[in-house]
């Protein structure tokens, strides 16, 4: 909890040092803001697209891991450049030594 704490004390003293937008400004990654949606079509469309279609991540093979209470939690994603994954295995890795 302590650690937890440091590393959000660390992440607003960054945020306060580097202050600007926080968000990426492609709306076809992220969505626009509400007030833009209301005035502009496009903006709208990609807000659209967005939550309907979702957006492409580019092809290739990912694997994730954190550290859980019984060993590690890994995540393995293969993607093939569409909106849907193609593979995606969860797997709660526990160490040989522990397996009996």
């Amino acid at each position: 909890m302590r650690q937890s704490a440091s590393i959000i004390k660390q992440c607003v003293a960054w945020l306060r040092e580097n202050p600007g937008p926080v968000m990426i400004e492609d709306h076809k990654i992220s969505p626009p803001k509400r007030s833009d949606m209301k005035g502009d079509m496009e903006s709208l469309i990609h807000h659209f697209k967005l939550f309907t279609e979702g957006f492409c991540p580019p092809e290739g093979e990912v694997y994730a891991a954190v550290e859980a209470p019984k060993g590690e939690f890994g995540c393995y994603i293969v993607l093939m450049g569409l909106t849907n994954l193609t593979v995606l295995k969860c797997a709660h890795l526990v160490s040989p030594i522990w397996q009996q």
